[in-house]
């Protein structure tokens, strides 16, 4: 070994990616092994904080920053390591020590890099001076020219002959790669590798030729031999990470073999690399015809299967090379743990991608030459027929094996020939529809060995298709099935034909099985290199032999831990880091830990992580085995993500002891049903929801809650089949996804909150009482997959109430379902409200990220208390720290051909960084660079987003603003000095300040322009001279809205509901009711009427019988930010809300009813232009509908009438354009609203003091009205007068234009009509609400004569019916007109 190596630096790979996932956190932690072992300190760089090798006691010292070369430089400087290892990484790793290297940091700094060296590296990634280094030597690689520039490019496409293959340098996963079969498709390809790489290949294609990898070691003495073979079952053209792949090689005859090594080994050593790598051949096995495709200088995916599969620990052995060892020195010479001689294998490995494509809308299916797979599986067996069924039972896609799955093809031959992530099942299908090998081979240049065996399969299906009974099946044929891999399910399947979960049928086979005695052998994998070999066993379960390789004893204290199987979208190292520490914890307990998993990318299938690792399925039947064998003392289901979760029930039922929380309240947690029926019963709060029984019934339940909804099915993970549903046409396509995701269990339908905070409640607990716990929030509203949000911890912007609330439900939760072990419970948080959305009894994807920034292991705890061990519990203090923890997601979208990039409920993201900062913004900025961000120097595109987001992105704006970008905003310079000269006009009477120099009394004001939509407009108070920063009250202060809010919530919604202008209401002082301001009643009126007077009665009345719930939601569909709890009361329709609207929220609501009823977001930012001048936002106006368009024009019309005859009369323009509008005048009259439009503009203003208080002249039509008028009058004299377009409504005959039919009740106001306070307008302070009374109101068609309203005969007043009472109909909240 080298001696002066004291300190040495290792890279990681980042976040788990599409190309580059849990591969690197094994090598690495091997490689951190092999440090430690030696004595040498380490220095980590890895921003993955869910990953084994970023815990504590792998490294000494360990950076959660970006692999990039400014935060590795500024380690290096502060660490001054000796040496450093970039075969660990993956590709971000070489690429970063490569950086290094050419520049001159790593020569600076004195750091030498460890194994294989930098040109060498060089050597293979630069694609000209690979193939030139290998002509050296006389091996073949592929006619191939690397280019720089299109034109290059083109002519050597033209001059290798189409087809031809395109790939990035320097890229991973066959990033920018594929093959194109003509110019056209050429250009296309070409045109987007250029976007990842600055220099591409362009390369002959060798399409069909079958794909064969090695892996070889190498030391210093030049000792150099290949650790194992392994063949690609999918042919060239097929990224080796998208096929399925076994070793040894099965197709080649052994001089094949043998003439492939040799080539690689010549090739390794020419190439001068030492240490491990990957060498990758096309060969036609008919010619022996061969061409080297490429070599990996670093440790890979293939690696890390090639470790698992043989038992040689390649990362391992190529650490101790890098630090000077040769093979002869590692492990013991001459037996069978020695890392000189290349292992010996008696069985086969398969390994399957795992994708997800169905997450992504728009992702073609078809796999080729770039990876879209998102983790594998491994699985060992003795035959092919064997390993593939356990296989594809394994990747966890609902899939039983090769045959019994519900799958139809329509288009076999195009499924055979273009391939996809379900090919393998097309075969199946073409197998049993009587396709011959040869015809399939031609179809898919699939090896005939490999279909022959695939036929096998098909060939027993239909043998045991014979037996009608599972009594029946002779014992032979029994064992020759599970010989060939087929599970107890399949043969029930196939026997029995049965209908449902097939739970009672599967145990009946085994039960058959068991008693003629067929029962798996354990097999033993050998294990180099490791110092006790007798200690580590590596084991998987076959049919093919008998016996044990290992001694079973009864009653050993023993404990089974469940791994989280495939890595997918949703289950990643997260769940890995879980179960390596639960299995850790029962050893130090001095339990013989047992790990059952499949996954070969991960540390917990590393055969020293436990006493005994299971490489095999984590299904119902092999978990039964292992336990027959085993008869640990318990079962750990809780730290492996949602595979084990679901078994629960199902091993609970045949007495398998459950560690921890009972499988019991696991499903009271995961049957939606059952989980929110508890909530209601303990008076928790929810989303309102309902369990899916009909269409019908849907539709109702969507009726009272309004849309969007979410839909989402039980027992799920990730988020899969959620969905937020906007219209009925989206909800009936959801439905039936949901129903197929999740056949046994219900699925529930809720309402889905816009604009609410998510909140993550990560806890451990004991008995149900909680022992340690961590709060932490999304940065993304909810409606972002709590897997894809950006999570703080500590949580920073939630309220003290709020966390307190969160802490009481927690318990109460914890308390009921007695949990023991680990949990996280889902919050909605608005406002200070607090809803529960879901709890998971297990432990979750931010467990890792949370321990590591309290340092308090949460998985070390819950073990502990599943084990009834001791445990320390926190203090207070530990609570209190002062870093900041951000995770942010990894998306891989760049490598989904049209993946829509917007995040929603179903979780897209294939991994996370977490990173430590003193604010959050530090950590912020890191956590981003970490998955790849990089901060543009040029464009910055804004998609802002609901009003409040925009309103936070000013500050933003400024600063771009000051880079020197260019914003182009929708404010019209001279329309807003009109309005501020309104402003400060209609209220320069009122003189009082603030010792700061702000005025008292206030006023804010906002215009649209109705045809875009847009805010050309917005004041947010008087001009004054003032320190400090200023208030703007059009989008920053929240106000009572008064009777100004009863078109929006009260008369359209009637109007959708059947009610007209005409229709009768009947206005009397109804007992609990509010008094109409005037203290005069009516009787019977019409609408037109009670709008145009402002009664409250009437629009009490009304509310009372639409529901405030159907009501308020027309607020919450335009985005009003803050309506809350406990503003569903009638009082709402007076204005009495809680916190209010704000000025901009009055003024997007009117310009809706003017827009026909549909909203659009008020923005004001057309576009930005970078210092360039290139355009980097244009911001589209999207619309949806709200109102109804005939109820949203008759509302329109009848507001004609509110300015022509009624509170706001003499507010018409003076060039006589049509206008409508509403007053609103408050409680005490603290606060006075105007809200009013033309076919041209929408403006609404709002007057009052900041600090509210009576002002006694103040009416919705005085101050707010004047402001309107002279501001409108302004902006309106040069305009052509136009008419309202009202559609059949303009006919005049509904009576807004003319007052057609009848003439109204005016109150004398003494003021000749012009604008002045209007007692109809003004409050009556006595509103006098008697909570227990609430009168239905009858509303009734009018007969076809209109009775003048002055003639209305004087009818005696109903009987006061007693309803329940109204527990917020209080006065003092209450906004009254």
């Amino acid at each position: 070994m080298e001696k002066n190596l004291k300190k040495v630096l290792v890279l990681g790979s980042g976040a788990l990616k599409i190309g580059q996932a849990g591969e690197f956190d094994y090598s690495g932690s091997q490689a951190l092994k092999a440090l430690r072992e030696e004595g040498i300190s380490s220095v980590l760089v890895n921003p993955n904080i869910a990953t084994i090798q970023t815990s504590e006691g792998i490294a000494d010292q360990v950076y959660f920053l970006p692999v990039t070369t400014y935060f590795v430089e500024e380690i290096i400087k502060k660490e001054r390591p000796d040496g450093i290892l970039l075969a660990f990484g993956g590709q971000t790793a070489l690429n970063c020590g490569a950086e290094l290297y050419t520049s001159g940091v790593l020569a600076k700094y004195g750091v030498r890099v460890l194994g294989t060296s930098v040109e060498a590296i060089m050597y293979t990634e630069d694609r000209d001076l690979f193939v030139k280094k290998l002509d050296e030597i006389d091996m073949k690689t592929p006619v191939s020219q690397a280019v720089e520039s299109m034109e290059d490019a083109i002519a050597a496409a033209e001059r290798i002959g189409f087809p031809v293959m395109v790939r990035s340098a320097y890229a991973l996963g066959g990033l920018g790669s594929g093959i194109c079969q003509d110019k056209e498709e050429f250009l296309k390809l070409a045109e987007s590798s250029f976007a990842f790489s600055k220099q591409i290949l362009v390369e002959e294609s060798l399409k069909g030729w079958k794909e064969i990898e090695f892996e070889v070691i190498r030391d210093a003495n030049d000792h150099c031999f290949t650790v194992a073979s392994m063949e690609n079952f999918d042919p060239l053209g097929i990224h080796t990470g998208e096929s399925i792949v076994v070793a040894p090689t099965c197709s080649l005859t052994d001089e094949q073999v043998k003439m492939l090594q040799d080539l690689s080994t010549k090739c390794i050593r020419h190439l001068g690399i030492v240490g491990e790598c990957n060498i990758q051949y096309a060969f036609n096995a008919e010619t022996n015809d061969y061409r080297v495709i490429e070599v990996n200088a670093r440790l890979s995916r293939s690696s890390a299967l090639a470790s698992k599969a043989t038992g040689y620990p390649l990362a391992f052995v190529a650490a101790k090379i890098a630090l000077g060892y040769t093979l002869d020195q590692i492990g013991e010479m001459g037996t069978p743990y020695s890392a000189y001689v290349a292992p010996q294998l008696d069985y086969l490995i398969c390994k399957i991608p795992r994708w997800d494509l169905t997450k992504f809308v728009g992702v073609s299916r078809e796999i080729g030459s770039s990876m879209k797979s998102v983790g594998e599986i491994m699985s060992i067996g003795r035959s092919f027929e064997e390993i593939i069924q356990k296989g594809l039972r394994m990747i966890g896609q609902g899939m039983h094996g090769f045959v019994g799955n519900d799958l139809h093809f329509d288009d076999l031959d195009r499924e055979l020939s273009r391939p996809t992530d379900l090919r393998v099942f097309a075969i199946a299908e073409a197998l049993e529809n009587g396709y011959t090998i040869d015809r399939i081979f031609d179809l898919t240049k699939i090896d005939p060995w490999f279909l022959g065996k695939l036929k096998n399969i098909v060939d027993y299906k239909l043998k045991l298709s014979q037996y009608n009974k599972v009594e029946d099946i002779p014992a032979d044929v029994l064992r020759q099935a599970k010989v060939l891999g087929f599970s107890d399910f399949q043969i029930a399947r196939f026997v029995l034909e049965p209908q449902g979960n097939m739970e009672k049928e599967n145990l009946m086979v085994r039960a058959r099985r068991k008693e003629l005695g067929i029962l798996p052998a354990v097999k033993r994998i050998n294990t180099i290199a490791s110092e006790h070999p007798e200690l580590t066993n590596y084991l998987y379960m076959t049919y093919a032999v008998e016996g044990y390789d290992v001694n079973y004893y009864k009653n050993e204290k023993s404990v089974v831990v469940l791994g989280s199987g495939a890595y997918r979208i949703g289950s990643s190292v997260e769940f890995d880091w879980c179960s390596v520490n639960a299995v850790q914890t029962a050893r130090k307990l001095g339990y013989k830990s047992i790990m059952i998993n499949y996954n070969p990318e991960t540390v917990s299938t590393d055969y020293d992580m436990c006493d005994r690792l299971y490489f095999d399925e984590l299904s119902f039947e092999r978990v039964l085995d292992v336990i027959d064998l085993e008869q640990p003392r318990g079962v750990i289901v809780s730290v492996g993500g949602q595979i084990p979760n679901n078994l629960a029930m199902k091993l609970h039922r045949q007495s398998v002891p459950i560690l921890g929380t009972s499988p019991l309240s696991i499903d009271r947690a995961e049957n939606r049903n059952k989980f929110s029926a508890m909530l209601d019963q303990l008076g928790i709060d929810q989303p309102a929801w309902q369990e899916l029984t009909s269409l019908e019934d849907v539709k109702g339940f969507v009726e009272k809650v309004g849309y969007p909804v979410l839909v989402r099915p039980s027992y799920v993970l990730s988020g899969a089949a959620m969905n937020v549903c906007y219209d009925e046409e989206e909800l009936e396509n959801f439905l039936k996804m949901a129903a197929e995701v999740s056949k046994e269990y219900p699925v529930v339908i809720s309402q889905f909150l816009q604009n609410t905070k998510e909140i993550e409640f990560d806890a451990v607990a004991q008995n149900g009482e909680v022992v340690e716990y961590a709060i932490s929030e999304h940065v993304e509203f909810a409606g972002v997959h709590s897997g894809d949000a950006t999570l703080v911890f500590p949580a920073q912007k939630i309220y003290f109430a709020t966390a307190r609330r969160i802490k009481k439900i927690s318990r109460q939760i914890a308390k009921e379902l007695n949990i023991s072990g680990p949990f996280n419970i889902q919050f909605l948080a608005r406002n200070n409200e607090v809803k529960v959305i879901e709890c998971n009894l297990r432990a979750s994807r931010s467990f890792p990220f949370v321990s590591k920034v309290l340092k308090r292991n949460f998985i070390e705890t819950a073990t502990r208390i599943m084990l009834d061990a001791p445990y320390t519990r926190p203090d207070k203090s530990a609570f209190d720290i002062d870093w900041i923890g951000v995770k942010a997601s990894q998306f891989s979208f760049s490598r989904l051909h049209k993946a829509d990039p917007v995040l929603g409920v179903d979780m897209s993201s294939t991994g996370e960084v977490g990173c430590i900062g003193d604010d959050f913004s530090e950590a912020l900025l890191s956590a981003m660079i970490a998955t790849g961000f990089q901060i543009p120097q040029k464009g910055v595109m804004f998609s802002s987003g609901a009003m409040k987001s925009k309103v936070d992105l000013l500050e933003s704006s400024r600063m771009l603003f000051n880079k020197g970008y260019k914003i182009y905003t929708s404010f019209d310079l001279k329309k807003q000095k009109k309005l501020q000269k309104a402003v400060n006009h209609n209220l320069s009477g009122f003189k009082d300040k603030e010792t700061n120099g702000t005025y008292k009394m206030q006023g804010s004001a906002v215009c649209i322009d109705n045809k875009t939509g847009r805010v050309v407009a917005l004041v947010g108070g008087r001009s004054q001279e003032t320190e400090g920063l200023s208030l703007n009250r059009a989008y920053q202060s929240y106000r009572q809205p008064g009777s100004s809010i009863k078109p929006l919530i009260v008369y359209t919604p009637t109007l959708e509901r059947g009610s007209t202008a005409s229709t009768t209401v009947h206005d009397y002082k109804c007992k609990g009711g509010p008094s109409n301001s005037s203290g005069r009643y009516y009787g019977y009126i019409s609408l037109r009427f009670a709008v145009e007077q402002s009664l409250n009665t009437v629009a009490w009345q009304l509310f009372e019988k639409l529901k405030p719930e159907v009501g308020l939601q027309y607020l919450l569909d335009m985005n009003y930010s803050k309506i809350v709890k406990s503003d569903y009361y009638l009082s709402a329709s007076l204005g009495g809300l809680t916190y209010g609207t704000s000025t901009l929220e009055m003024a997007s609501g009117y310009a809706t009813l003017e827009n026909d009823g549909k909203y659009r977001e008020p923005t004001c930012i057309v576009k930005i232009l970078d210092s360039d001048g290139n355009e980097i936002v244009s911001d589209k106006v999207e619309q949806k509908s709200v109102y109804k368009k005939d109820s949203a024009r008759a509302m329109v019309d009848i507001l004609t009438g509110v300015i022509k005859r009624g509170t706001a009369r003499g507010l018409g323009l003076d060039n006589g354009q049509p206008s409508a509008g509403k007053t609103g005048t408050t409680n005490d009259k603290k606060d006075g609203w105007f809200c009013g439009f033309t076919p041209y503009y929408t403006t609404a203003v709002w007057v009052g003091y900041d600090s509210p208080k009576t002002v006694a002249a103040l009416y919705g039509s005085t101050y707010p009205g004047r402001i309107w008028h002279e501001y409108m009058n302004e902006i309106h004299k040069d305009l052509d007068v136009k008419e309202f377009d009202l559609g059949e409504l303009s006919s005049g005959s509904s009576g807004g234009g003319s007052s057609s039919g009848y003439t109204t009740p005016q109150e004398d106001t003494g003021s000749g009509g012009s604008v002045d306070t209007d007692p109809a307008d003004s409050n009556d302070n006595d509103v006098d609400v008697d909570p227990d009374d609430g009168t239905d109101t009858q509303v009734t068609e009018p007969p076809a004569t209109q009775v003048p309203a002055t003639q209305v005969p004087a009818t005696a007043e109903p009987a006061a019916t007693e309803p329940p009472a109204d527990p917020a109909a209080d006065p003092a909240a209450e906004g009254a007109e």
